[in-house]
């Protein structure tokens, strides 16, 4: 037998043990690994479904919370606003506004002021056993809430109408004082309309089955029987084309009341079947190319051809321009790789196109987060100023003008004696004065406070045009003076520091010019003498001051030092206070410094932090150079 016909059945033998050997391994190995990440994205899915469901009862605990911490609900438990429905509920169109079933008010020991429950499809009254109009067991479930504001009862519950979501909180003033008047009780039935919004939030394709009913198909109640032993969600298919996860969704008391089936079409396993099959191709494909190779022992049918191959990925490797070809006019095995070779860029440069948009919309989160977290300090400023004008309007002096009008009036026909003679009288004028010197006070700080919280609102314009502007072009700088912009950002967190009684120090050691986005900078400080105020309110022996100095570094760039003498910053901590999603605070989200970071290098600076360790206080230093050290930089 000749040599070459050897090594040809040698080869041959080779990539035959080597075909079935990826065939096990695609088989038993990697299918398995398609299968199993399946099966672990269906339960994810189903879990997203839950959490949906979840989120809709925080939801309705959160609007519970808004009505029953209302000084109109405290007055109407109390007995004193007798016309609270009429008010602020009026026609039983509001239930379908709200998409509230139930609305009761009761006395602690249960008694029930006000209870309705409503057909929203009909506006028709349709009682329900288990909330009673007239009084409530005192165990009943609903009750057990404590007269604080952060006390709820809340979860699922069966009823004659299907599966309903309740909430309850105790009713408190809107200072979130007692004591407890009374409970406030929201409802809001799972209606097919309900999860049909909740598939669309999801994108899932799921149903909600209750216990008790028919409404769970024949087929599937062994599935659940597993499901409701074993406490974890059952993947079962049937049909080879869907999966079906199930799981137990438990009531206010922990127990099984309904069964969450999720309907999962399995891509990942279709993929893995096509990769699977494109593998053991490509593996026949490589065999005859081997075979090819050994038969064609000529340098020029051969050699030089993988040659040119390997030189064309290699330069393709060092210039990445997958835009080149290798131009091969051979009709054997060699010109069939160089056609895949192309074809195979061509699906790179596509992969790598999708993956720069993907990463663009990553970063556009991350910016629309950063704005809402930007926004979220904006509007906390300005409620601040809203409640502080409206505690000054009710403390006004103006009703003692009537008073006086008032004693005036009564005596009219008398009135030079009445203002001369009587004791009363003769202090009308003085009050009157005092009155007037009152009132232009009392106006000229509205008028402040106005003007504070018009700021505010137009800060809050300022961002969302900001990101406008971002989404169609690039950021526009412009000189700007920096003590101006500093103290923009105190104005607009005046209000918030007035509240917490925090003193902010402006130090002005050196005046700047600097070429930035106003409306970014002023961003950064707000989030920066946020932080420094959470920091203050946080720390129990903190000063409660600020300071804010304006100078020059060692290199000449315009600087501002945000100074707290709060909780400060522990060493582990300072490495990764920048961090996207870091955070200390029990309701913090980790974005502001992030978000910071980012603008001041979008605007050729940079922002550093330093501290001497937990309750030595921090400081926030931004530098950023001059408009003349910037076109230098540019240039």
């Amino acid at each position: 037998m000749q040599l070459r016909n050897k090594m040809l059945l040698m080869v041959s033998g080779v990539l035959g043990l080597a075909a079935m050997a990826t065939y096990a391994v695609q088989s038993l190995v990697v299918y398995p690994s398609f299968v199993q990440l399946e099966e672990e994205e269906a339960v994810k899915n189903w879990q997203r479904c839950k959490r949906a469901i979840e989120r809709e009862v925080e939801h309705l605990s959160l609007f519970c919370l808004d009505w029953s911490s209302w000084d109109d609900t405290y007055k109407y438990a109390k007995g004193e606003f007798p016309k609270f429905y009429d008010q602020n509920i009026g026609k039983r169109e509001w239930f379908s506004d709200q998409r509230i079933d139930a609305f009761y008010i009761c006395k602690p020991d249960g008694q029930v002021l006000l209870g309705e429950s409503v057909d929203l499809t009909t506006l028709e009254a349709t009682p329900l056993t288990w909330l009673p109009l007239d009084r409530l067991p005192a165990d009943h479930a609903l009750l057990k809430v404590k007269a604080d504001k952060e006390s709820c009862v809340n979860g699922l519950v069966m009823t004659e109408r299907g599966l309903m979501m309740f909430a309850s909180r105790p009713i408190l003033t809107s200072q979130n004082t007692g004591p407890m008047a009374g409970v406030l009780i929201l409802g809001r039935l799972l209606s097919d309309d309900f999860i049909a919004s909740l598939r669309d939030q999801t994108q899932v394709e799921f149903q909600v089955w209750p216990l008790e009913g028919d409404q769970i198909p024949a087929e599937q109640r062994g599935h659940i029987a597993q499901a409701m032993r074993s406490g974890v969600p059952v993947i079962q298919n049937d049909d080879g084309k869907t999966l079906n996860v199930m799981g137990v969704l438990n009531d206010m008391q922990n127990e099984s009341v309904a069964i969450i089936n999720a309907d999962i079409l399995p891509s990942i396993t279709t993929r893995g079947r096509e990769a699977t099959r494109v593998a053991s191709i490509s593996m026949i494909a490589a065999g005859l190319l081997t075979l090819a190779v050994l038969i064609a022992v000529m340098r020029n049918l051969v050699i030089r051809p993988l040659e040119r191959l390997k030189q064309h990925a290699l330069s393709i490797t060092e210039s990445g321009d997958m835009s080149r070809r290798m131009q091969m006019d051979r009709n054997d095995e060699l010109g069939v790789l160089a056609r895949q070779f192309n074809s195979m860029l061509c699906k790179l440069d596509e992969y790598r196109q999708q993956s720069m948009q993907m990463s663009r919309q990553a970063g556009m989160a991350e910016i629309a987060t950063g704005v809402l977290h930007n926004v979220g300090n904006a509007v906390t400023s300005t409620s601040v100023l809203a409640e502080t004008l409206c505690e000054k309007l009710s403390r006004s002096k103006l009703p003692g003008l009537g008073k006086a009008v008032s004693m005036m009036n009564d005596h009219q026909s008398e009135l030079p004696r009445f203002l001369s003679e009587d004791a009363k009288g003769r202090q009308i004028p003085a009050f009157l004065g005092q009155l007037s010197d009152h009132l232009n006070h009392e106006m000229n700080q509205t008028q402040q406070d106005l003007d504070s919280l018009r700021k505010g609102l137009l800060h809050i314009r300022e961002i969302v045009a900001t990101q406008q502007k971002f989404a169609k072009t690039s950021t526009i700088a412009e000189p700007v003076e920096l003590l101006s912009v500093v103290q923009q950002a105190m104005t607009l967190v005046a209000g918030t520091m007035q509240k917490h009684q925090i003193e902010v120090r402006l130090d002005v050691r050196a005046e700047s010019t600097v070429v930035c986005d106003r409306s970014k900078l002023q961003q950064v400080l707000v989030n920066l003498l946020t932080n420094a105020k959470d920091a203050i309110c946080n720390f129990q022996d903190a000063t409660r001051r600020i300071d804010l100095v304006i100078d020059r570094d060692a290199t000449g760039a315009a600087s501002v030092a945000v100074t707290d003498h709060g909780m400060g910053i522990s060493p582990e901590n300072l490495a990764k206070i920048f961090t996207n999603g870091f955070t200390t605070k029990p309701d913090g989200h980790g974005f502001g410094l992030h978000y910071s970071l980012l603008a001041m290098k979008e605007m050729h600076g940079h922002l550093r932090v330093s501290s001497d360790g937990v309750g030595q206080g921090a400081t926030f230093r931004l530098c950023m150079p001059e408009r003349a050290m910037l076109s230098e930089q540019v240039a």
